[in-house]
Formats: structure tokens, C-alpha cells, sequence
């Protein structure tokens, strides 16, 4: 099938139905993305009266807003949402968030770039933790952190 027509959809997306629609609005993260599918016309707006429309909104949320802290300028820097180690040294670099994580799921990605045979870890902390830059996770001597390693 080459051609939109085979695919036998009248009225393009709102052929679907309600509940393809309602799968798609599913797979979409953000609150304000959802908005914008439900507010294009009145078809679609009709969906937030769906029985399940409750249930897929319970999950979604919206970004937070964060700074990255970091301790010492010569660690690297924040470029939009991306922290750029420097790679003057292989030592370790410590980098903090804020706003502190005080409840809730937050779903956080970490990708790393360009450092082929050197360990990753990634920790959550507790804020009475304090990490120089150089440390590790053990090196505080605090027991409320988890870290993960990936070789």
C-alpha cells in the first residue's frame, strides 16, 4: 500500500475511532501534548468524556523544569538539557539537579557519549549528601545514596 486511500481511513485521523485515538493519546507523555490532541476539534474533544480517558491522564506528566549544578567549572557545563563533561581528566564527575526530587515518579534519562572503557554510574542521593566533584558515590561515606554501574 502506497497511497493514503488503501488504507480505507475516512476523515484521516478521526476515522480511527475513539479507541485508536484513545491508544494514541496513551502513548503520549506530556499533559500539554494531550491538550493539543483533544483541543483540534470537536471530535476529539468529545474523548475526555471516554471511561478510560481518566485512567490514561493519571500517568502523564509534564517536564520539570531543572538547573544543573555543578560544583566546580572545570567539570563541564549544561548546554540546554545536556551536561557536557569536559574531558580534561578521566576522574570522575560528580553533577547535581535542582529541584530536589521530595515526592512522586520522575522518569529521568542519562545517555552516555564518547567514553568507551571508562565505568558509568548513575546514583539518587539524598540532599544531606555532598559529593566533591571528583567522587564517587562511596567515597562520602553516607548511606543514603543508591548508585547503579554500567561497564
Amino acid at each position: 500500500m502506497t497511497l493514503a486511500s488503501q488504507y480505507n481511513v475516512d476523515s484521516g485521523l478521526l476515522g480511527l475511532g475513539e479507541l485508536i485515538l484513545m491508544q494514541i493519546i496513551n502513548e503520549i507523555q506530556s499533559i500539554k501534548d494531550v491538550v493539543q490532541v483533544i483541543g483540534v476539534c470537536k471530535k476529539t474533544f468529545i474523548l475526555k468524556d471516554h471511561e478510560r480517558f481518566f485512567k490514561v491522564m493519571v500517568y502523564k506528566t509534564d517536564p520539570i523544569q531543572y538547573q544543573f549544578i555543578i560544583p566546580e567549572v572545570t567539570a563541564g557545563k549544561q548546554q540546554g538539557n545536556q551536561f557536557i563533561h569536559s574531558h580534561k581528566d578521566i576522574d570522575n564527575c560528580s553533577i547535581l539537579f535542582d529541584p530536589i526530587v521530595k515526592e512522586g515518579i520522575v522518569r529521568f534519562e542519562v545517555i552516555f557519549e564518547n567514553n568507551e572503557g571508562f565505568r558509568k554510574y548513575i546514583g539518587i542521593a539524598d540532599q544531606s549528601c555532598s559529593f566533591a566533584v571528583d567522587d564517587r558515590p562511596w567515597d562520602s561515606g553516607s548511606k543514603f545514596f543508591v548508585y547503579y554501574i554500567h561497564i
